[in-house]
């Protein structure tokens, strides 16, 4: 992932704000040959402090980012994390609930199964009701089940069976390839 994916997606989900952002495109040197000068022009001449800034740089930035390797990346991380029972599983499991209801449904047993259990635990409300303990007691007791379907679903994405293509805002929902309901015929 070259450094103007690192900092869109960063942007992307929160990580950077538009400030940092704009000061980012104004010192990145490298910025002039990831992009064609019309939109490296438009990039810096952009009104950062507009309501509609977000919306613009994505306009620019978007044709430069290859979603797939991301969302490969990412989700291979994650599994990981969760394969070797990271203190962050239970965060993890409620965003694969999150990506299950919002199209990937290949995420069904870690999301809907586990996921589901850590956002609403059987003995409290949510999972933000629960203390650090009890939230590793609960996350602690899908162990081992959980580790084979986490391996097995790092599997598919790994081999490019299940690929995540992007995220489609307007339609809130992810868009996937499941190669493994597509007719071999």
């Amino acid at each position: 992932m070259n450094i103007l994916e690192k900092k869109y997606l960063s942007l992307k989900i929160n990580e950077l704000s538009v400030q940092d952002f704009e000061k980012w495109v104004y010192e990145e040197e490298q910025l002039e040959k990831l992009i064609s000068y019309d939109d490296y022009v438009e990039l810096i001449s952009l009104d950062y402090t507009s309501k509609y800034s977000m919306n613009k740089i994505e306009d620019i930035i978007y044709k430069y980012i290859d979603y797939p390797k991301y969302y490969k990346n990412k989700l291979v991380t994650m599994l990981d994390m969760v394969i070797i029972q990271h203190k962050q599983t239970g965060e993890i499991l409620r965003k694969f609930y999150n990506m299950y209801c919002h199209g990937c449904e290949f995420l069904q047993d870690l999301g809907l199964e586990y996921g589901l259990m850590c956002e609403v635990p059987a003995n409290a409300n949510s999972w933000d009701d629960l203390n650090n303990a009890q939230k590793r007691l609960l996350v602690n007791s899908f162990y081992p089940r959980i580790i084979d379907f986490a391996i097995e679903t790092r599997r598919v994405i790994e081999e490019g069976i299940i690929k995540v293509l992007r995220y489609d805002e307007g339609n809130c929902k992810y868009i996937i390839i499941d190669g493994r309901f597509t007719d071999a015929n």
